[in-house]
């Protein structure tokens, strides 16, 4: 069902993550099971509340700790103080945010990044976009790659 509005959740990306990476995410008794395992295996998530919509700032983080992985530079930095809600963002995500910011991957609307709200499936594909097209990740699908990016998530 497409629903672009609907909340993006944590099992969600994670997933991505993993297919992206080359996991077989078929296994495991819930779709997101083997996405959730290998993220907390590679210290990009804790893979805890799978079922939870994750927020623009959480998505950041994830995202950082995705590229760190990687081992792609996360030099980039921007001055959140242009953003009337700047301070909403949370300490342990200030680093992310900044990054992902001047990366451009996280963009802001009204004056606003909205760090706190909770992301949209809509958002999460337009900053996946950004993120894969920014040269974060292999510029064309590994070999071992398993993600089918129209592929259900139920």
């Amino acid at each position: 069902r497409f629903s672009p509005d609907s909340a993006f959740t944590r099992g969600m990306f994670l997933t991505i993550l993993a297919r992206y990476d080359g996991v077989r995410t078929e296994k495991g008794e819930t779709w997101y099971e083997a996405g959730c395992d290998w993220a907390a295996r590679n210290g990009i998530s804790d893979g805890k509340n799978p079922e939870q919509a994750i927020s623009r700032e959480e998505f950041a983080e994830v995202l950082y700790r995705y590229a760190a992985y990687l081992g792609k530079d996360l030099l980039a930095s921007a001055d959140l103080t242009a953003y009337l809600d700047a301070g909403e963002v949370s300490g342990e995500a200030t680093s992310a945010m900044q990054w992902a910011v001047g990366e451009a991957i996280v963009k802001g609307a009204d004056f606003r990044l909205n760090p706190q709200n909770g992301t949209t499936r809509a958002e999460a594909c337009a900053m996946l976009h950004r993120f894969f097209r920014r040269g974060q990740a292999q510029e064309s699908l590994p070999e071992n790659c398993a993600f089918r990016p129209f592929a259900s998530f139920s």
